[in-house]
C-alpha cells in the first residue's frame, strides 16, 4: 500500500480512488464518499491537485467538496 501511494503521488497527476482516507490524506486528487444518507458524493484534495498543478474547471468545483488536509 505504501508503495503503491507513493507511486501514485510521484506521478503528479490527477488521480482517483474510492478509499476518501486516501484524498483525505492528500495522496491522490478525487476521490468518492457517502453522504451521511449514503448517496454518493466526490471528494477532492486540494494538496494533491495544487501539487499537480491543476485547477478544476468551475463547473467541477461547485459539485466537488474540497478537503485540505
Amino acid at each position: 500500500n505504501t508503495q503503491l501511494r507513493q507511486d501514485i503521488v510521484s506521478r503528479g497527476c490527477i488521480s482517483i480512488t474510492g478509499y476518501p482516507e486516501l484524498v483525505e490524506k492528500g495522496d491522490v486528487s478525487l476521490g468518492l464518499s457517502l453522504t451521511e444518507d449514503n448517496r454518493m458524493k466526490i471528494i477532492g484534495s486540494v494538496d494533491a491537485l495544487d501539487r499537480a498543478g491543476i485547477q478544476l474547471p468551475e463547473f467541477f468545483q461547485n459539485r466537488i467538496e474540497m478537503i485540505a488536509a
